[in-house]
């Protein structure tokens, strides 16, 4: 059995993977690249989007994503950001 900190990673890449999964068919331009640094407004996504995308989240992860996107999640600049949200969430349900 791997360490927890590997674990963890591993399972945050996971995240990772599945938010980019999510993402791709948002993105406006083939040229860009997608990993956890990518900064949603640099790689086209708009408020619009963020929301479709949210949702998309919430029903691959099994999550419940607080719907006033707006004033909750100004802090989800990059595609990180948002997986790290997800985890966060998702850790929030199972230890319920």
């Amino acid at each position: 059995m791997a360490p927890v900190e590997e674990q963890s990673r591993d399972a945050q890449g996971a995240v990772v993977a599945g938010v980019i999964e999510v993402i791709r068919p948002y993105v406006k331009s083939d040229a860009v690249t997608l990993d956890s640094g990518a900064r949603l407004d640099a790689i086209g996504i708009d408020s619009f989007d963020l929301v479709e995308i949210i949702f998309a989240v919430e029903e691959k992860f099994g999550v419940e994503v607080d719907y006033n996107i707006n004033s909750t999640y100004t802090h989800l600049a990059t595609i990180g950001d948002l997986a790290r949200e997800v985890a966060k969430l998702a850790a929030a349900k199972k230890a319920t």
